[in-house]
């Protein structure tokens, strides 16, 4: 049987109002990209730890995450991440949110960042594994409009430009603007490399 504690209605309202954070003003969205902020107290000593816990993974986010509301002086957040973390340090408490629910707004958030994360090394993983070819994929040299170019084995097949218009055939169509007929254009099968009888006859087999 599960221990989580049962929650009131409009206590749920409260966690699902402060996961949502409040909209930002026109200025930050077009300046600074960022359309969420969620609020809290904080001590002036702190000031730097908590500008800190909001930044989070400088090498991810280049922007700063941090917000400053000089009317409010308060000091708030970008990103449901550096919530966590601001909620995790004890050194920030949200603005108007009862203590009591805290914890179960840690729970849901954390919840959403590892979802979110999961999603997005997944996305990552399969454009790795369908576009980007790693570093020790082997690669052959092929002539590409008369230059040296390298095409990886696993990508998509190298059309190459036609050396009369200088169009690279679409994929699709197999064709090029000085074409004279429909699918001039091949796909050699044995090495996916796009060959014309006639302008581009070779191919790497």
């Amino acid at each position: 049987m599960s221990k989580r504690k049962s929650f009131k209605e409009f206590e749920i309202e409260q966690i699902q109002d402060f996961l949502a954070g409040v909209v930002t003003d026109e200025e930050t969205q077009k300046k600074r990209k960022f359309t969420r902020v969620w609020w809290g107290e904080s001590s002036f000593e702190n000031k730097d730890a908590i500008k800190t816990l909001c930044r989070g993974n400088v090498g991810r986010y280049e922007r700063s995450a941090a917000a400053w509301n000089p009317d409010k002086k308060l000091w708030g957040a970008h990103r449901l991440e550096a919530v966590l973390a601001l909620l995790n340090s004890k050194l920030w408490v949200p603005e108007c949110f009862p203590s009591n629910l805290i914890e179960e707004a840690k729970r849901q958030i954390r919840e959403i960042v590892e979802a979110e994360e999961a999603l997005m090394e997944d996305d990552d993983d399969s454009a790795n594994e369908e576009w980007g070819p790693s570093s020790q994929t082997q690669c052959l040299p092929v002539l590409h409009g008369g230059t040296a170019a390298c095409v990886a084995f696993g990508t998509p097949p190298l059309m190459r430009e036609c050396p009369e218009c200088h169009v690279t055939p679409l994929l699709q169509f197999l064709e090029c603007y000085c074409k004279k007929e429909p699918m001039e254009w091949k796909i050699c099968e044995g090495c996916d490399v796009s060959y014309h009888e006639i302008k581009l006859p070779s191919c790497l087999c």
